[in-house]
């Protein structure tokens, strides 16, 4: 995976299993770091995806702050194979 970069308060990352689980619901890790104008800050989020319904693995940043993805780690904890799908999402008002 390259790098990705969150720069707007409209931007997420989420994730979608194809169908549901047959036992356990993929797991997923996220390290990512918070630069602003005077600072850098490290975090890390995680959770599992939950069958058909999209699951924002990065949220969005604070305003005035890019998010600067360094990993995506999703795991199978499943007894049978699973497809996921990820989505880089840049909502927008049109207005």
């Amino acid at each position: 995976m390259g790098t990705l970069v969150l720069d707007a308060t409209t931007k997420t990352i989420q994730a979608v299993m194809s169908g549901a689980a047959a036992t356990s619901n993929p797991e997923y890790t996220v390290a990512y770091a918070d630069s602003t104008s005077s600072s850098l800050t490290e975090g890390a989020s995680d959770g599992a995806l939950n069958g058909t319904s999209a699951v924002t693995v990065v949220s969005s940043p604070a305003a005035s702050t890019r998010r600067v993805i360094k990993w995506i780690t999703i795991q199978n904890k499943d007894t049978a194979a699973v497809t996921v799908t990820i989505t880089y999402n840049s909502y927008r008002d049109w207005e």
